[in-house]
């Protein structure tokens, strides 16, 4: 059976409980021109692009994810899965206030992330 969304967020509250978040983001909030692929990507279609992403994350269904997925909390997961510095309340005025920049900025921190982990297999 599939956890629900509370109990999903419960797990990540937990998992930072454990391990502390102090790392830090590899590109800052604004640096949307570092990568221009994902900065238009994110500005254009930031739904899109967040449902896909997700998609590929979590094995959920797309068009779910595309009307209900919240910025916000796709966000604070990401934050809490690679330990990074920030809290909730700057979760939820970033994905708030700054959509675009917050998609933008996950994107490039699952690319940058992922590309350690591959150099680090080979």
């Amino acid at each position: 059976m599939q956890n629900t969304i509370s109990e999903e967020f419960s797990d990540f509250n937990n998992q930072a409980a454990v391990q502390p978040c102090d790392r830090p983001w590899s590109t800052g909030l604004f640096d949307c021109f570092s990568d221009k692929d994902t900065c238009f990507s994110a500005f254009f279609l930031p739904n899109g692009i967040q449902s896909l992403t997700l998609t590929e994350w979590k094995g959920t269904n797309f068009f779910l994810n595309y009307f209900f997925a919240s910025t916000t909390l796709f966000y604070h997961e990401t934050r809490l899965q690679y330990h990074l510095e920030g809290n909730a309340c700057t979760d939820c005025l970033i994905g708030c206030c700054c959509g675009c920049c917050a998609i933008g900025r996950i994107l490039r921190e699952r690319k940058n992330r992922k590309a350690e982990s591959t150099a680090i297999m080979k």
